[in-house]
């Protein structure tokens, strides 16, 4: 009986350690934790053809004598459905007659569509300095009002792709 009882212990000491042997293999076989700094990859795709006003952040500075002009202008703006950004007095240095519109890229659509708010077309400035959040518009003596009606979005020449859903796998891939 202590043979029978001896060999039948041996036999499951060598099943545990089968189970323990494929257990271990499949732990050690798995993929590495996200690592920070990691690339991930990209699990689905958002394309976008278009810039809405609501996705503009506009900030507007006086560049004229007439009190409260760029906050009557940040008003219709914010009417419009675009994104409050700051709203001041122009900074010392900027001279403008009508209107400008400043971005630090000539084909920045953000920029363009808030251009054709205006009208006549305010002019686009490339400048190398950003003054507030988002667009800088710049108010001059000459300007009037905002144009009606005004484009509500501005097609991309080239749609936007941006990951939606960052997975990273591990697996390099």
């Amino acid at each position: 009986m202590s043979k029978g009882r001896t060999a039948g212990t041996l036999l499951a000491l060598v099943v545990l350690l089968v189970v323990m042997v494929w257990v271990g293999w499949q732990a050690a076989s798995k993929p590495f934790p996200k690592v920070v700094g990691a690339t991930p990859t990209c699990q689905a795709e958002r394309v976008k053809k278009q810039i809405l006003r609501r996705e503009v952040t506009v900030s507007v500075y006086n560049g004229s004598k007439r009190s409260g002009l760029a906050d009557r202008t940040m008003a219709e703006l914010e009417r419009r459905s675009f994104r409050p950004g700051d709203v001041a007095n122009a900074p010392a240095g900027i001279k403008v007659t009508y209107v400008q519109v400043l971005s630090t890229d000539e084909d920045d659509p953000e920029a363009l569509l808030v251009a054709k708010q205006f009208r006549p077309r305010a002019n686009l400035v490339v400048a190398d300095d950003e003054y507030g959040p988002g667009v800088d518009v710049m108010l001059g003596p000459r300007f009037k009002k905002l144009r009606k009606p005004a484009p509500k979005s501005l097609k991309l020449d080239e749609p936007i792709r941006r990951c939606v859903d960052q997975v990273d796998t591990g697996t390099g891939q």
